[in-house]
């Protein structure tokens, strides 16, 4: 069974690192009061990462490695063609960490849902699981490498054809690699990760079109409101029962 702790702590290694990673690259407004690139940094440097440690994991066919190369790449790059301002950063933080660690919060508890639940002897899971053949995709790419061999459409002996999604896939079974995690742990880690960057990457836009900075807080936590519609109940389910939500 997953660990809920192993998977809490190599989400936040993660998100830090990526948010590392991107920062350089989207830390160019030139009034710290009015950008928003730490609300966007996390989409970046995952995406970055992505591409350039899925690359290299099928060049060497090792993912401690990719980790490695790909993070010293695009720290590389970064630091020679743009900025790391400290300053910034902590302008920005300052701002939005009160919208921030309550997206952290939601994902968190959200994320719980991707656990087995035990009852005595009954082993059961939430709606959410139903969607994560994911799982058997990432411990295919752990198993045999990227891109995963498709059985249903590739011959005996023939390489498997890479996709654009399975740089997510990549990046999960890398990460579940390097950290000694399963296939499904490395899922859990990703999918709490993608929701998160992906909250923060909608508030960025929405503070981008506010006129000032409390409007800009104001709407970023109108986006957090807004995700509660659907991502919530699956949480509740879990925490009060079927019923009593109903």
């Amino acid at each position: 069974m997953p660990s809920i702790l192993v998977c809490t702590i190599a989400f936040v290694i993660c998100s830090a690192g990526f948010f590392m990673l991107g920062m350089p690259f989207v830390n160019t407004e030139r009034d710290p009061s009015r950008s928003t690139s730490i609300l966007h940094a996390p989409v970046v440097g995952f995406g970055l990462f992505a591409a350039t440690s899925t690359l290299v994991q099928i060049l060497t066919g090792n993912s401690s490695i990719s980790v490695f190369l790909a993070s010293s790449i695009i720290i590389s790059i970064s630091y020679k063609f743009y900025s790391f301002d400290a300053t910034r950063i902590r302008i920005q933080l300052k701002h939005y960490a009160p919208p921030i660690t309550a997206s952290l919060v939601l994902v968190l508890i959200t994320s719980l849902c991707l656990t087995l639940k035990t009852s005595g002897d009954l082993i059961g899971y939430a709606d959410p699981i139903l969607d994560h053949g994911k799982i058997a995709i990432i411990n295919s790419i752990i198993r045999e490498g990227t891109p995963p061999i498709n059985p249903f459409t590739t011959g005996e002996g023939q390489a498997g054809q890479m996709r654009y999604y399975y740089l997510w896939y990549s990046t999960a079974a890398i990460i579940a690699q390097a950290g000694g995690l399963s296939a499904w742990e490395g899922d859990i880690v990703m999918t709490a990760f993608t929701a998160f960057s992906s909250l923060l990457c909608m508030m960025g836009f929405a503070a981008r079109l506010s006129d000032d900075r409390i409007q800009a807080r104001r709407a970023a936590y109108w986006i957090l409101a807004l995700s509660l519609a659907g991502s919530a109940f699956p949480a509740l389910y879990v925490v009060f029962g079927h019923e009593a939500v109903r």
